[in-house]
């Protein structure tokens, strides 16, 4: 576990390809004269022997050659992270939570997940010290990669597995260290990017010196960087949210909006219409029982639709509407008896488009401002003191759009009086009305401190002479504020009828809103203007507002260790040994708004949702150590084998103690040849929000419901006969609808009966380089294995491991869900979900990664060729014990192949290079179902739901000018590449637009110019 056989990946070799070009986060910069020794990312021990774990040595100066200005953008290009979701601040900002299981950090975060297995189990150190998180809101796990920009960083050192025994908790994928720039000089440096087609520019300025007086060295940097806002209306794969879905022969099967000759998009939120339910259900006695709303949700929505579609009769379900008022949504074929004489579908002129929507943010302006120092202090030739400080602040602004409605009953005999002002009557009908807001934005905040302190040294007496020593304490503060735009619970929910949450109030009976005590006003919200999100000034008072919540975390760290040579050998050379010790205090405390503690922010869900204050605390302590063999040198095919292993013994308050080990082997067989691997344990104790987040309450959609309208659906195909059995044994009728209520969501920690996660990680590999070439190969392979996983199973995975299960009487997830009971209001539509933090059974990564580099010399010049790439053999989860493992290989955000390949050509004061980037194809179609049919409104259609291989390609040239000033202008996606479309009507995918954002490998911005400046002094 010391240095990498070829440390010269993803920078420029040094001359000679030695191993102590390559400085350690423990002896970067000025080091004593007696403490010349080289410590890798993986290992505390003084060697120089290549890693017997596979590593990866990023450049900063690679970032500048493709245009990227920001830390994880950088990272998230390493292969050993393209190969699955990362959270970035499109996906932290697009879905706070997923299907119910909340995003690490909060929105605007960004994180690096090595290997699929999730930013709390990737370890993040700053110059080989822990750093701790920041964020917002009760869900703080991760270091996110804002708070300190490329500019502060000489190189990045990513260890390739589990290093628990070495660094401790969180190692369990790997880790990710930090090395920052410690050389003396000044350096001025400009950065500008512009994508062509608008939005998401980005700028960065920075100012950078050190220096050494005497003893004492010191570099100082500020840095500046704002991201431009994209936004949906900046790209029309962005913009709208077709079905995207195409018949037998290759043609398009979407329907065309006659009103703008395109295709619609109807993957949106339907924004502007009145829901409405035909409360009666199947009841034959109901007139007009032969519409499709019988029993399921109809439209009705406001327009110039005359010429279109033919208007509701009087007669038809007994509802009765203005002229003005149209069915829509519910045929998509002319000719559909239900409409007979119609010219269109009803379908084609349904409005899923908001206006709002086009100022929706996909990438939020974010603006970031860093200070980053760092020094040392010689007291003399065996003892020098470090230290560095980092102060951070983000702001995050994010744009986007929501609906919001509400319910009331409507009788031939009574009901809403404003309904029936407005001309609408039913025999027995319930109304949702359904408008549209901007007002759905927010601001974060996000201001980080750290400040780190050491001291290290050698002994110079017997017998310890020659041993070094290291000690060092780190403070983090993170404190964020969180501004959301919300609207009033007590504005809408009081005033509903009871069965759906309300409580049946009126302006007459309740002139005072519950919560805020402020004047009801009566809107009318089955006007068009109100439908359409067209407020007064004082409706936009009575129904919005903002709230503002506050998180903070703290970590204090110390850790100190010894390490050096036993005075005895081995015939092969002396016994290196390592002995140290660290412990940790954390503290979260989240406070949301009290309005949104006390359930006064309306979602949706009866009673609106809320969150209590998340606060805990916990402690680590820890011992450990490592321990080197040289076994073999100069022995026919060992010309050197070394044993290594390392062991550590955990207390955590909250769990308990537990051991980690782990042991490589590394054999060089001769000069062109080298073998290595390792295995080893790790354990990650459950974070402060899965041990302590506070009741979280939210809404989803009752459409996750596997029972919904389940005898169309076995007929279909979609559900197999046992979700179909099991259903029908609770009781639910076969043409259930699942209309009328959006359920709570309840999500809370585990604290008192969490397990820590444990895994087994295994690597095995070979490193080639022919002697008299400068050309080196490394293939390995990787096995890593996670067992009592923590995690939140998510709304979905719940109710069909449940309703899918053999035992469903007994299975443990049924307990987790309640539903309305039997003759009330909405009557088996789900009514809670409980998506507690909980152990999961196991997880599963293994794969192969290969990585290649070739220098020649060519022509007057010097040309660099660097590859890389990754194949994933398995990624799987099984949640339950028992419950089938689900394979995520191939599926879309988790291509089997990623790669890179970056050419450099240096020609005396020019430099060029051409890169390219390679994000292998993907097929849900096993994840959907093989037998499932693929319908659109009953007519069978073809889903899009597969993703062409893509490469992408990154040019740039430098030159060196004169006063030390060097200049570089280039393209990052010089083709254009846009993102993948697929069919967000299969509901396999989050989508913006028909865009997958689990792809996080691919590019949203498009062919984007940049241009760089630096000045050197």
């Amino acid at each position: 576990m010391v240095a990498m056989g070829f440390p010269a990946f993803a920078q420029k070799p040094p001359a000679d390809n030695t191993v102590e070009q390559i400085k350690p986060p423990q002896d970067e910069g000025k080091t004593s004269p007696k403490a010349e020794v080289v410590i890798i990312t993986g290992t505390r021990l003084q060697s120089q022997f290549s890693s017997s774990s596979p590593m990866e040595i990023i450049d900063s100066k690679e970032a500048d050659s493709k245009g990227i200005s920001d830390l994880a953008s950088l990272l998230r290009n390493s292969t050993v992270a393209a190969g699955a979701p990362q959270i970035t601040s499109i996906t932290s900002t697009a879905f706070s939570s997923v299907n119910g299981i909340q995003q690490i950090g909060g929105q605007g975060a960004e994180s690096i997940s090595l290997r699929g297995l999730g930013a709390n189990r990737t370890l993040v150190l700053l110059d080989g010290k822990r750093a701790g998180p920041a964020g917002t809101q009760g869900t703080i796990a991760a270091f996110d990669l804002n708070v300190l920009p490329l500019s502060a960083i000489s190189r990045i050192d990513i260890l390739k597995d589990g290093a628990s025994t070495i660094y401790g908790s969180d190692a369990i994928a790997g880790v990710v260290n930090i090395i920052t720039k410690k050389d003396d000089g000044g350096t001025i440096d400009a950065f500008y990017s512009q994508p062509q087609h608008g939005g998401g520019e980005q700028e960065r300025f920075t100012g950078s010196y050190g220096a050494t007086f005497g003893n004492l060295t010191f570099r100082v940097t500020g840095d500046y960087y704002k991201q431009g806002e994209l936004a949906r209306r900046d790209r029309s794969y962005l913009d709208c949210g077709a079905p995207y879905i195409f018949n037998a022969n290759g043609s398009r099967a979407d329907l065309i909006d006659p009103r703008t000759g395109t295709y619609g998009c109807s993957a949106d939120l339907p924004v502007g219409q009145i829901w409405i339910y035909d409360s009666s259900g199947a009841d034959p006695t109901v007139p007009g029982s032969g519409l499709p709303w019988n029993g399921s949700p109809g439209f009705l929505q406001y327009g110039n639709l005359g010429k279109y579609i033919p208007h509701l009769g009087a007669n038809d379900a007994g509802i009765v509407t203005p002229a003005n008022l149209f069915p829509v949504g519910y045929n998509n074929r002319v000719g559909d008896p239900a409409f007979a004489g119609s010219q269109v579908a009803s379908e084609q002129v349904y409005d899923y488009h908001s206006p709002y929507q086009d100022g929706q943010s996909l990438q939020p302006e974010v603006e970031r401002m860093t200070i980053f120092a760092n020094g040392s202090y010689d007291f003399n030739d065996h003892i020098q003191a470090y230290t560095n400080v980092l102060l951070n602040r983000r702001t995050t602004k994010i744009h986007s759009y929501t609906q919001f409605w509400t319910f009331q009953y409507l009788y031939e005999d009574g009901g809403d009086p404003q309904a029936t002002a407005d001309g609408l009557a039913c025999t027995f009908c319930i109304l949702n009305p359904t408008a549209a807001t901007d007002h759905a934005g927010g601001t974060v905040q996000v201001d980080y401190a750290r400040a780190l302190i050491g001291a290290k040294g050698d002994f110079d007496f017997t017998p310890w002479k020659g041993w070094t020593w290291d000690i060092s304490t780190q403070f983090s503060h993170s404190c964020g504020y969180y501004k959301n735009e919300i609207i009033f619970d007590d504005a809408i929910s009081p005033y509903e009828p009871s069965g759906h949450g309300g409580d049946d109030q009126t302006c007459a009976t309740m002139p005072l809103t519950r919560d805020r005590g402020a004047p009801c006003l009566t809107l009318d919200w089955y006007s068009p203007r109100v439908l359409n999100g067209q407020l007064t000034k004082q409706e936009r008072a009575f129904l919005f507002g903002v709230d503002v919540g506050r998180t903070s975390y703290d970590q204090i760290s110390t850790e100190g260790y010894v390490s050096g040579q036993l005075p005895f050998k081995l015939p092969a050379g002396k016994i290196g040994v390592v002995l140290g010790g660290a412990y940790e205090d954390d503290k979260i405390l989240d406070t949301p708004d009290p309005l949104f503690q006390n359930g006064g922010v309306w979602t949706g869900a009866p009673g609106g949702s809320s969150a209590g204050v998340t606060k805990g605390s916990d402690y680590t302590r820890a011992l450990f150590g490592e321990v080197s063999l040289p076994l073999l040198r100069d022995m026919p095919f060992a010309k050197s084998l070394e044993v290594t292993g390392s062991a550590r013994y955990t207390y955590v308050g909250s769990y308990g103690g537990q051991s980690t080990w782990k042991y490589g082997l590394n054999r060089e067989i001769n000069d062109w040849l080298r073998v290595r691997g390792s295995r080893g344990t790790s354990f990650r104790s459950p974070a402060l929000h899965e041990l302590y987040l506070a009741d979280l309450v939210s809404s989803a959609s009752q459409r996750a419901d596997p029972c919904i309208n389940w005898g169309a659906a076995l007929t279909n195909g979609t559900i197999n006969q046992r979700v179909a059995d099991n259903c029908a044994a609770d009781g639910i009728p076969n043409n259930h609808s699942g209309a009328g209520v959006t359920e709570s969501v309840i999500s809370r920690g585990g604290k008192g009966f969490l397990k820590a996660e444990t895994s087994d990680a295994k690597s095995f590999g070979f490193i080639f380089s022919p002697t008299d070439t400068n050309f080196q190969l490394s293939v390995d392979y990787f096995d890593i294995g996670v067992d009592n996983e923590v995690s939140q199973l998510g709304v979905t995975n719940i109710l069909f491991t449940c309703y899918n299960s053999t035992n469903h009487a007994t299975d443990p997830t049924c307990r987790l869900f309640t539903r309305i009971p039997a003759g009330a209001a909405g009557a088996f539509n789900l009514l809670t979900v409980l998506n507690d933090y909980i152990n999961i059974a196991s997880q599963r990564q293994r794969g192969v990664d290969v990585q290649a580099l070739w220098k020649v010399e060519l022509g007057a010049g010097q040309l660099n060729i660097q590859a890389e790439a990754s194949h994933s053999l398995e990624q799987t989860q099984t949640l339950l014990p028992g419950s089938p493992a689900k394979e995520s290989v191939g599926l879309i955000g988790f291509p089997k192949w990623v790669g890179n390949v970056d050419t450099t050509y240096q020609l005396g004061k020019w430099s060029f290079f051409y890169g390219l980037r390679y994000v292998g194809g993907t097929n849900n179609l096993s994840d959907f179902g093989v037998n499932n049919p693929q319908t659109y409104y009953g007519q069978p259609v073809n889903f899009v739901l597969r993703t062409r291989p893509y490469v992408y390609t990154d040019v740039s040239v430098a030159y060196e000018l004169p006063w030390k000033s060097n200049i570089r202008i280039g393209i990052s996606n010089l083709t254009d590449k846009k993102p993948p479309l697929v069919s967000a009507w299969a509901g396999e995918y989050g989508t913006v637009g028909d865009v997958p954002l689990d792809g996080s490998n691919y590019d949203f911005f498009g062919r984007t110019f940049f241009v760089n400046v630096t000045k050197v002094f």
